[in-house]
Formats: structure tokens, C-alpha cells, sequence
């Protein structure tokens, strides 16, 4: 396991509740940026707010992330990474892992593509803004399943070129090789985005490649003069596109999309729906509350942020059906818990909001 302090800026939008599961984003620096720089830049934040949803930034190591480049960067396990990083977040907050997306800038947009082919089974889709894959390392992606991929690349940007360089296959290429990974059908539906700002110096044009395997599908958004910058920045870095919002389109794009997976297998509980904990927050009375598709016995346990036993193990049994475990938290001090269910020799883990 890699053994380095990893940091990350998180943005929880105020319609946030502890019982109900939200979205998770992961927007991607640039080479030499940071996670700050990316939330400042991508103005996602307020694409969040409205829209229900929770964006992580992580920080690259070194300000770079490990995609192959053949010049000095990062070697850091960052699909390992991020990867541990759902994790920790699901066990924070309230995570719908069947909405997990991720999108980036640049090298993050490298790193997008990379995540789709290596996390396929965590990621539900991704988008890039002007990154593509080193050449070479399409070559090694073998994602899971189908997974949903937006490209938004300008034709002028100078440093990761629309045509291709040293250092990156082209954006056309990119686009031809999820058609394929994707078993998209041949043709496209093509829309000119409306050149609403007159004076950005650049137009866009839009192209939907659908008919793919599970019904995904792969988008190009193909700017005119663009550089390489997000469309719909308010800081300006070079000609930067002002028709469309690139944070906006690429929720629009992700929202579609969800791996419709009841449970994940480190966490699946013999139940056919989710099981709820009410009220949360609480201010001393939690209940339980599942439904158990066959007889169960189930134990629990309380902890604090640091792992160590607040209310310690008790076990039930309960048939199949509707089940309610009322747990009494009176005499527990307000702060943030973790409450785990022990079944079949799997755990699943819940945060509890304790209250005075």
C-alpha cells in the first residue's frame, strides 16, 4: 500500500443530509495546479449547489498525476488513490456509490481516462477537458463495462494538441477508441452550440456517438479556436469558449448514467432495499430500519472518528421481512460516529450524527 499523506478540498452543497445519499464528482487539476486552483477555475461548486451533488478535488502528487507521461512527474498509485479516497468519503458521508463520476483538466483529463479504464467498477463515467491518453497507454485499457465518455477539447490549444503530439494521442482518436471500446454504432448526431458570446474568439459544435453497449454513449464537444482552457471559466487563461458551461454539460452528461448496482460486495446486506437509520442526525433515539430478504443475525457496534469502541458489540436476530433495532445513544456525547452491522462475516458502515 502507498504510504504518503494525500490531501483533497471536498464541496458539500447545503441540501446535503446525513440520511440521503448524494452524487459524487471528482474534479481533476492540471499539471503544476493544485485542488484549490481546480475549484476556483471550474466554478463546480455552484453547479453543485444547485443541482445535488458533491465534488472532491484532489490533489496530484507533486502537482501532477501519474498517466504516463515520459517527462518527470508523478508515480504515485493514484487509481489506487482514489479509489481508497471513495471509500474514506463513503464512510463519511452519505455516498450513492452507483453515482460516482469523475472529470479533470489537462493532465486530470489524462487522468479521467485512465480512472475509466482502470475503475470501471467504482467510476460510472467520466469526461476530459482538453487531456487524451498518452500514445501507447490506450493499449492497456480494459475498463469492466461500457463507461459513458464526454471530451471537450479546443482545436487551438497549445499544449495537449486537438491533432496530437508527443505526449497524447488526438482528441479524434480518443473519440474513435471508446466508440470501439463502447461498441457505439457508426454515425453521429452533430449540433452547433449556439455562439452566444459573440466575442470569445471561438464556436462549438457538439457530437453524439450513441447506439453503444448499455446504452452509453460518447460525446465530443469540438471547439473552434478554443485553447486549452474549460469552456465557461470566468478566469480567462487563453481563448476560452463562453457558449457553454463545461462544468454544466459534463453534469448534464453524468446525471444520465448510474451503475444501478443494488450494493457493493464489501458492504451488501441481505436486504432488498437499503436500510435507513432515523433520525439522523439524533439526539439520543436512533432506529434501525431494514428489510431482510431471509432470516438474519445481525450485530452492531459504535465508534468514534478515531476507531475506538463507543457502545460495543450487541447481536439480534430478526426473520425476513420489515425489521426495526432501536438503539438508545442517550447517554452518548454529541460528535460524529460510526455505527457498523456485522453479517455473514461482512460490515457495512453507517455515519451517525449524535445531538444534544
Amino acid at each position: 500500500m502507498e504510504e504518503r499523506t494525500r490531501k483533497y478540498r471536498l464541496y458539500i452543497p447545503s441540501s446535503y443530509t446525513a440520511d440521503q445519499t448524494m452524487p459524487l464528482v471528482f474534479n481533476l487539476h492540471g499539471l503544476t495546479s493544485d485542488a484549490g486552483q481546480q475549484e476556483l477555475y471550474t466554478q463546480m461548486n455552484e453547479v453543485a449547489e444547485e443541482n445535488g451533488f458533491i465534488v472532491c478535488y484532489p490533489k496530484g502528487h507533486n502537482r501532477a498525476w501519474n498517466v504516463g507521461f515520459n517527462f518527470p512527474n508523478s508515480k504515485a498509485a493514484d487509481v489506487q488513490f482514489i479509489s481508497e479516497l471513495i471509500d474514506h468519503l463513503d464512510l463519511t458521508y452519505a455516498i450513492d456509490l452507483n453515482r460516482v463520476y469523475a472529470c479533470g483538466f489537462s493532465n486530470g483529463g489524462y487522468m479521467s481516462h485512465k480512472l475509466a479504464c482502470e475503475l470501471s467498477d467504482k467510476i460510472v463515467a467520466i469526461a476530459s477537458v482538453a487531456g487524451t491518453f498518452v500514445p501507447g497507454e490506450e493499449a492497456y485499457c480494459e475498463p469492466s463495462r461500457a463507461v459513458p465518455v464526454m471530451q471537450i477539447h479546443g482545436t487551438a490549444d497549445p499544449i495537449v494538441r486537438y491533432n496530437g503530439f508527443f505526449e497524447g494521442i488526438s482528441a479524434t482518436e480518443t473519440i474513435d477508441f471508446w466508440r470501439a471500446k463502447n461498441n457505439c454504432l457508426a454515425g453521429y448526431q452533430k449540433t452547433k452550440v449556439s455562439n452566444t458570446a459573440k466575442l470569445d474568439f471561438s464556436k462549438a459544435t457538439r457530437y453524439d456517438f450513441g447506439d453503444c453497449t448499455d446504452n452509453t454513449a460518447v460525446v465530443l464537444y469540438k471547439v473552434k479556436n478554443g485553447g486549452h482552457t474549460w469552456p465557461g471559466a470566468r478566469l480567462i487563461l487563453g481563448v476560452t469558449n463562453r457558449d457553454f458551461s463545461a462544468s454544466e454539460e459534463i453534469w448534464n452528461f453524468f446525471k444520465q448514467y448510474s451503475l444501478e448496482i443494488p450494493s457493493r460486495s464489501r458492504n451488501s446486506l441481505p436486504v432488498s432495499t437499503s436500510f435507513q437509520l432515523m433520525p439522523n442526525p439524533t439526539f439520543g433515539h436512533l432506529k434501525i430500519a431494514l428489510n431482510l430478504s431471509k432470516p438474519t443475525t445481525l450485530s452492531r457496534g459504535l465508534y468514534n472518528l478515531q476507531g475506538q469502541t463507543v457502545l460495543g458489540t450487541e447481536t439480534a436476530h430478526f426473520p425476513a421481512g420489515k425489521a426495526e433495532w432501536s438503539y438508545d445513544l442517550q447517554n452518548v456525547p454529541a460528535g460524529i460516529y460510526f455505527l457498523r452491522l456485522y453479517f455473514d462475516g461482512k460490515i457495512i458502515t453507517r455515519k451517525v450524527i449524535v445531538k444534544q
